[in-house]
């Protein structure tokens, strides 16, 4: 597992498995119902916890990025890159616009 980590932020590993596990289905595990856990936990632990999100946020993208041509199709490539620019562009959005708003 680790291995695999090594290689999906080096961009050598199969974009199919960045996309669909690291960024689907762990980052959905990982998200799922923060809400509710992060008001019920200590301010230290939901700090933390909202670290750890941000940590393998930041490692699913650049993941993306770089494995973004390791598939079959190179359409794959351009929509996933396409994917990663929207969000980095949401989140910066969602800054600015806290920033201006306090």
């Amino acid at each position: 597992m680790l291995e695999s980590f090594i290689r999906t932020w080096k961009g050598e590993e199969k974009l199919w498995l960045v996309f669909w596990i690291y960024n689907f289905l762990i980052g959905t595990l990982l998200s799922f119902n923060m809400e509710g856990m992060i008001a019920s936990m200590s301010l230290w632990m939901s700090v933390f916890y909202m670290l750890v999100i941000l940590a393998w946020a930041v490692f699913v993208m650049v993941g993306l990025w770089r494995c973004a041509f390791n598939a079959k199709r190179r359409i794959w490539g351009i929509f996933v890159r396409s994917i990663v620019l929207f969000f980095l562009a949401m989140l910066i959005w969602e800054v600015v616009t806290e920033v201006v708003a306090s």
